[in-house]
């Protein structure tokens, strides 16, 4: 039963929503690297552009797993706030500081050895300084480093989040209404935040400290304790629907509401919780083990697929010739190299790491 897959915290069919989400990361950066670097791109259909949607809904799924998690520690008492933080640094940390590290290298000592023209806007100290204390959103919103840097933003914001959530757990969720009326006054607080004050609305939305996604996550893990309860034909449809959603969202523009970007987050806030219950409780698992695969390494997929692009990129405009072709093979290939890459990065570098994890 899948309440029994969620008593261990591992739900198969998202990890293959999580392989989907870093490939649609992986499709939007393509063409933006390939047109910056005088390469043919293509990036007119509608999944091609939803790489800011796709982190969205990473946000939501981590809000809902932490907290679907941390309630089963609070029942039986034995979440421990230490232990809430070793399991994060072990998994986040050291691909974070792989990649941050090589990023630093990368931009600020092998481009100017190979008189490769980029201008690093931030000081080496300065972009050391923010890196290591996982605040590159800061990085990216006030220097605009080069992509393979600008990417670790959303892990930032995460590592940011992991401070703030562990003391809401520890204060409030030992009594279900007490969680419950704090996490549905702190969205009601955000939400009137961007409504009626602007100017910390921009600080917000400008530091990408998207809070809202987050708690729209936890609500999904609320959420979660009713629907798994419900017969299958009720969850299946809920799953008809967030396919609809998920459908409509990323390969289509029929839902895109244009310059309100609060309300379009919360948008895929919702359409993502509804997809995510689904996918946790719907009782068949998927079978295809490279797309459970890709979830599992998705975090790699996202960390490393600016390396690949990047150097991709920079082979192909080695070529005599401009042709169509290279677009196809520039989306292939990106996808496939990061997607092995990945996997290497997890079984021998990662898996190091995830070892001495202590549940």
């Amino acid at each position: 039963m899948p309440f029994k897959q969620s008593a261990v915290g591992y739900f198969p069919n998202l990890d293959v929503l999580r392989f989907f989400l870093a490939v649609f990361v992986v499709l939007f950066h393509v063409p933006e690297i390939s047109k910056n670097a005088g390469l043919p791109f293509y990036n007119d259909l509608p999944f091609f552009q939803r790489g800011a949607e796709a982190v969205y809904w990473f946000f939501v799924l981590s809000g809902f797993l932490l907290s679907l998690l941390a309630s089963k520690e609070i029942d039986g008492g034995r979440f421990n706030i230490l232990r809430f933080f070793m399991r994060r640094v072990l998994r986040i940390w050291p691909l974070y500081f792989l990649v941050s590290v090589f990023g630093l290298l990368f931009y600020y000592f092998l481009l100017p050895l190979l008189s490769i023209p980029f201008e690093n806007q931030a000081d080496l100290g300065t972009a050391i300084l923010l890196q290591l204390c996982f605040l590159s959103n800061l990085l990216h919103a006030w220097y605009d480093p080069g992509g393979i840097l600008t990417i670790t933003w959303s892990v930032s914001v995460e590592e940011q989040f992991y401070v703030f959530f562990p003391l809401l757990v520890y204060f409030v969720y030992g009594i279900l209404w007490l969680k419950r009326t704090v996490i549905i006054l702190l969205l009601i607080i955000i939400v009137y935040l961007y409504n009626f004050f602007p100017s910390i609305a921009l600080v917000l939305e400008e530091l990408g400290l998207y809070i809202e996604l987050f708690l729209i996550g936890i609500i999904a893990a609320e959420l979660f304790h009713i629907v798994v309860k419900w017969r299958d034909g009720f969850k299946n449809g809920l799953l008809f629907i967030g396919l609809l959603l998920f459908g409509l969202l990323f390969f289509t523009d029929w839902l895109l509401i244009p310059d309100q970007f609060f309300l379009w987050r919360l948008v895929n806030g919702a359409a993502a919780s509804i997809m995510i219950l689904a996918l946790a409780t719907v009782s068949k698992s998927c079978k295809i083990q490279w797309l459970v695969l890709g979830g599992k390494i998705s975090y790699g997929i996202y960390m490393y697929h600016m390396i690949i692009i990047t150097g991709l990129v920079f082979v192909f405009q080695q070529l005599p010739f401009r042709t169509s072709v290279i677009i196809l093979c520039l989306n292939f290939l990106s996808i496939l190299c990061t997607y092995l890459l990945a996997w290497g990065s997890f079984r021998f570098f990662e898996a190091r790491f995830l070892k001495m994890k202590k549940y």
